[in-house]
């Protein structure tokens, strides 16, 4: 990403007061660094105007001063002076230092306000997820399986509910765990192909690219102190059997998510620039997190701006854990109220954006520091920016009977489902439709493939 960090998290909240981000079409200006400068010249202004403000305010004083004491000594304490009246605009008096103490310590007190979200958030059941989830492929569950795979068909992207091993942790937004879904020795392999291929570097924050040059660029930022490596066509040459490996991991990948049906295309090539509306994978990345290392509350997708100036989004993770971990290093849902503690094989699945390219804020989430070594395998899921999204369309069109089906399912599930009808009830309904359209950008940044 481009500009600081607090006008990054300002933008994918959606804060974009004087239009910037709106208007913005193709423009190859730095959108954040322009904001913030925006923002600080109106900061100037306002600390100006105070100044002033305060200036005012204390000739005031002293003038109410002068006359006070010379009308005490005219009248002789005959009789006290009326109340003075108050000035108008009048600035609040400084507080004293034990004044401010006591008012931050009573904010600091105040629990934070939940933030409010276009689509509600919908858990499952507290009992159902410390069992590990809704094991939505087994027969009981049939009814919530099918609704759900329309709203994932319709809001977001397909994906096989009826694996073995498939639970669900999270009904809207839609978090799925696949235990098992990679072997023991593919987890080996993945680590061992890593350390031995010697490409493991610092890990960096940037926009991803795929082919050709990016909008933003990839930088080190302390919020991601480990260090990965980008399974990219270089590597895969260098590293054969690190290579054949991916490609087994991946071809598993596009059976879990349907081969991208319903996207008008065929699945496309790794780390290649997809068509508009089109799937495909980024490279993959290998990353390896030390003591005490983390990547601090980001989100996967990119904001529109800088979505439709790469020419694709961001529109799943399936994150692989490659070991077991037993104290901390979990991946923490930051406004679902969810950890996912890394067990090896297991792998993990979330959509950071909607089928229309609009980033779904609801998926922030943080790698927390892990007390032991922790290794994991990351895949996105791209898929090119569409002038007219076919998807989202889809989803104004079945939104409401979606919701109506989640809804009779949960209604109708088997006693053993617990606090199911609870869980769905609440679950979004139409995703609108963005208007977002897809522009050519030379942009920034070198060519490396998809991934960072």
């Amino acid at each position: 990403m481009t500009g600081s960090g607090e006008a990054e998290d300002e933008a994918r909240r959606g804060w974009d007061p004087d239009g910037v981000f709106k208007n913005a079409g193709g423009s190859q200006v730095d959108l954040f660094a322009a904001r913030e400068e925006r923002r600080r010249a109106r900061q100037q202004q306002q600390e100006q105007q105070q100044g002033q403000q305060q200036e005012q305010y204390q000739e005031q004083e002293q003038q109410l001063q002068i006359r006070g004491v010379s009308q005490g000594l005219q009248e002789q304490q005959q009789q006290a002076p009326p109340p003075r009246p108050p000035l108008p605009s009048q600035p609040l008096r400084p507080q004293q230092p034990q004044q401010q103490q006591q008012q931050q310590q009573q904010q600091q007190q105040q629990p934070p306000t939940p933030r409010a979200f276009e689509n509600p958030i919908s858990p499952v059941s507290a009992e159902q997820l410390a069992a590990g989830g809704v094991p939505v492929a087994t027969p009981e569950f049939a009814a919530q399986r099918a609704a759900l795979a329309e709203r994932l068909a319709a809001s977001y992207m397909p994906i096989d509910l009826c694996r073995p091993g498939v639970r669900v942790l999270s009904w809207e937004p839609p978090v799925v765990v696949v235990e098992g879904f990679l072997s023991d020795d593919e987890c080996e392999a993945l680590t061992d192909g890593a350390q031995q291929s010697g490409c493991l570097r610092a890990s960096m924050v940037g926009a991803g690219n795929a082919g050709r040059p990016a909008a933003g660029a990839n930088a080190y930022d302390a919020r991601r102190t480990s260090s990965s490596m980008m399974v990219d066509a270089a590597v895969r040459a260098a590293h054969a059997p690190l290579a054949a490996r991916v490609d087994e991991v991946q071809r598993r990948a596009v059976e879990l998510f349907g081969g991208g049906k319903g996207s008008g295309h065929p699945w496309g090539a790794t780390g290649k620039m997809p068509r508009p509306g089109q799937y495909c994978f980024e490279s993959p990345q290998v990353a390896r997190y030390t003591s005490g290392q983390h990547f601090l509350s980001h989100e996967d997708a990119f904001p529109v701006p800088l979505a439709r100036a790469n020419g694709f989004n961001r529109h799943a993770t399936l994150l692989m854990y490659l070991n077991d971990v037993a104290e901390g290093g979990a991946t923490c849902f930051d406004h679902l109220g969810l950890r996912v503690q890394p067990k090896r094989g297991r792998a993990l699945i979330f959509f950071p954006a909607f089928a229309d390219g609009r980033p779904d804020a609801r998926t922030l989430h943080t790698a927390a520091s892990a007390a032991d070594e922790k290794w994991v395998c990351q895949q996105w899921v791209a898929r090119g920016f569409q002038a007219q999204p076919a998807a989202a369309a889809a989803a104004a069109a079945v939104g409401g009977k979606g919701l109506q089906k989640l809804a009779a399912a949960a209604a109708a599930a088997p006693a053993s489902a617990g606090g199911a009808a609870a869980m769905v009830a609440t679950t979004v309904a139409t995703v609108p439709a963005s208007g977002a359209g897809r522009k050519k950008s030379a942009g920034k940044g070198g060519k490396r493939g998809f991934g960072r």
